[in-house]
């Protein structure tokens, strides 16, 4: 045993956000105890959403300048832990030398632990030993494996795949559902699926990974199931959550640690997490997988038709649109949301797109994001020589959009241009 002071319960909270995604590692942190989520199924994912939801916290009021030192405190963690940059991309990101953001990484560290240590009071805490501490879970619960690694080589593909192509929820579970329907029909099993209001983003996993992990998680549940495994869809936080539900016949039997292995094995190569608690006959699965990393477009066009379309062309990629009417508040939005590109509309009231190119082109904050100017005009020529990134001419199909946004992102980063950015 050891009593947990201010260095240990930092070191711990720098571990834990080091390896935030390693489920693994996450289940054996001193501060799984410190917190009150050890000994469970799902510590991982609970410890895990406890951390970003204490960074969420940290994010300042839209109205404060970009400039404060609280945004910096906030995004140094966000970019560095949540988002998983390197130390090169967040100090070219907030503007820092790689030296200034080690000095603000370990100060935005220290405010972390300040805030984490007025909510769990570990003053005098014992806790085990890091190489006794196990998820020893009651009898309701199942153990999720360890890492089994080298025993399933022909996954190793996965660990290096960088994944930019969009996998769509809705389309991948509609080819799932169809593949387990005989299974479901034979066990006399229907399967219900909750989306929520608005549609999730993609997942940065590789479809046929997820189809595998979930083809065998059903494809365990069904036969033990009673009439009815729900599935219920939600964002949380910065990850996708689903919940399989479902009352179950068997209880410790159901999963096989062949099986579980294999399946726990694929989803932390996704880089995502597996719950499962059994009790009294109630099975709970829960899946935590990344969104894919999402190009935020700003749109600014006084025509609330043309902005609900953009929205629609963009459903289902990767690509999130923010719309905006009003052409004065142009540079203010973009200096704080930082889009990767702005569209922007010639003629609208109070102030044409030239004069919006001309700021944001003049403006340090503003100077590099891609502008393309789309117009009914066939001004091409003026707008590239005005300094604008691209040009589209309306009405604007789905395919020129996406193309050019493509085109882009290409030009920012030439390694996203490889991938298509559809499903």
């Amino acid at each position: 045993m050891a009593v947990l002071d201010r260095e240990l319960f930092v070191e711990s909270l720098r571990d834990a956000l080091n390896h935030l995604y390693e489920a693994e590692h996450l289940r054996h942190n001193v501060l799984a105890v410190t917190i009150g989520v050890a000994n469970r199924l799902d510590t991982s994912s609970q410890l895990r959403n406890i951390l970003i939801n204490a960074i969420e916290e940290m994010k300042p009021d839209s109205a404060n300048p970009s400039t404060e030192k609280a945004w910096r405190m906030y995004e140094t963690l966000f970019y560095c832990y949540v988002q998983r940059l390197s130390q090169q991309a967040v100090a070219d990101q907030i503007s820092l030398s790689t030296r200034h953001l080690r000095r603000e990484q370990k100060a935005a560290l220290e405010l972390l632990a300040d805030s984490l240590c007025q909510r769990y009071d570990f003053r005098n805490q014992v806790i085990p030993e890091p190489e006794t501490m196990s998820a020893e879970l009651n009898e309701s619960t199942l153990i999720l494996s360890a890492d089994p690694g080298s025993g399933y080589a022909d996954l190793d593909w996965l660990k290096t795949e960088v994944t930019q192509q969009p996998t769509e929820l809705r389309t991948e579970l509609q080819t799932i559902l169809s593949l387990i329907e005989p299974l479901a029909r034979e066990n006399g099993v229907i399967l219900p699926v909750q989306f929520p209001n608005e549609p999730p983003p993609p997942i940065a996993v590789n479809p046929q990974a997820f189809q595998q992990i979930m083809l065998n998680l059903l494809g365990i549940l069904i036969p033990v199931s009673e009439e009815i495994v729900q599935i219920k869809l939600a964002q949380d936080q910065n990850l996708f959550r689903m919940d399989i539900l479902t009352n179950v016949t068997e209880t410790l039997e159901i999963f096989k640690k062949d099986e579980l292995d294999v399946i726990q094995y694929m989803v932390s190569l996704c880089k995502g997490s597996l719950g499962i608690l059994i009790d009294e006959g109630m099975c709970s699965v829960t899946l935590h997988l990344p969104f894919i990393d999402q190009v935020t477009v700003m749109v600014v066009d006084d025509n609330p038709d043309t902005l609900r379309l953009f929205e629609r062309y963009a459903a289902g990629t990767r690509y999130r649109m923010v719309g905006l009417r009003d052409p004065l508040q142009a540079h203010s939005l973009a200096v704080q949301i930082k889009p990767q590109v702005i569209l922007l509309d010639v003629m609208m009231p109070g102030m044409d797109g030239w004069k919006i190119l001309g700021r944001l082109r003049q403006h340090p904050k503003t100077e590099q994001i891609a502008v393309v100017i789309c117009t009914i005009f066939p001004q091409e020529r003026l707008a590239l020589s005005l300094g604008a990134s691209g040009f589209l001419k309306k009405p604007v199909s789905r395919q020129d959009l996406l193309d050019q946004l493509d085109r882009q992102i290409g030009l920012i980063d030439p390694t996203a241009h490889q991938a298509s950015s559809r499903s």
